[in-house]
């Protein structure tokens, strides 16, 4: 290859390797806002979400809107977090609650059959929690850009917390519109799994770290994590009772390099400047 033709390349190599995107982190304490949605009645108390034990009921709105923090936040956009559950008729999601158990531990879901008496939500310290006890939780993830999920942190678990995390390829442009109509028994109407997870309980400190192993890059605005549902195929986790509390998730802008990609790409444009300079001494 000559000169002329090695130096353009040199050059669109090393663009972009600089704009690498790099991990960006969204959830506990990046939010503003209320960070309670949904609706749920409950028959016990409810006072990490009104701060008024023995409430009976209580019904929750807002958003909760969770900034991008990391080196990579100037590029990455925001997301609005959302409570979810399969609380709906025939199983289908519906709006539910999202609780917040401070820095330590992160949120939970309280889904819409808060009172029943074999729901997690109205036992113990993991009542508020993300959960497959009776109903699944889930915790919607909408961000601004297209994104590549790589990990997210749990702050809590019960006494095991496997999970379950979809992304979305429909036409939805909403969250609620991404949800709508979708029963939680199967994979379909634009949601896809990414993988299901096995991960330990008894989690309080230090957090944990879930790599989503995403070697395919996958990317959505919509990005949902629920306690683990075998219905969703894919994996072959223990069905049990899994319970967390989610702090955080991580990941890169869709259609920007990820880091790997930006050190390969920055050998090649080395690899140019070499052979150019080889090329000048042959010329010499």
């Amino acid at each position: 290859m000559n000169r002329q033709k090695l130096l353009p390349l040199m050059f669109a190599t090393a663009a972009l390797a600089a704009g690498a995107a790099q991990s960006a982190t969204w959830g506990y304490g990046q939010t503003s806002g209320v960070c309670s949605t949904g609706t749920s009645t409950s028959t016990t108390s409810t006072a990490n979400l009104t701060g008024t034990a023995s409430a009976t009921s209580v019904n929750t709105s807002g958003s909760c809107v969770s900034s991008a923090s990391g080196t990579g936040a100037g590029t990455a956009g925001g997301a609005k977090l959302s409570g979810w559950s399969n609380t709906g008729s025939g199983g289908a999601w519906s709006a539910a609650s999202l609780s917040d158990h401070g820095a330590a531990n992160g949120y939970g879901v309280i889904n819409r059959s808060f009172s029943g008496s074999g729901d997690n939500e109205s036992s113990g310290t993991g009542g508020h929690a993300i959960d497959n006890s009776v109903n699944i939780d889930g915790m919607l993830f909408a961000f601004d850009k297209s994104t590549i999920l790589q990990q997210l942190t749990i702050g809590w678990s019960g006494s095991d917390s496997d999970l379950s995390v979809l992304y979305y390829t429909g036409g939805a442009t909403t969250a609620s519109a991404a949800m709508s109509g979708w029963g939680s028994g199967a994979v379909g109407s634009g949601w896809n799994l990414l993988k299901q997870y096995d991960v330990r309980g008894g989690i309080s400190s230090p957090d944990e770290v879930v790599n989503l192993a995403n070697t395919g890059n996958k990317s959505s605005s919509f990005w949902l994590i629920t306690a683990y549902n075998s219905a969703f195929g894919g994996g072959s986790v223990s069905a049990g009772a899994d319970t967390f509390k989610l702090l955080s998730v991580a990941g890169t802008t869709a259609g920007r390099v990820s880091e790997p990609g930006a050190l390969a790409l920055a050998g090649l444009a080395l690899f140019g400047a070499v052979a150019v300079r080889r090329q000048r001494r042959k010329n010499a």
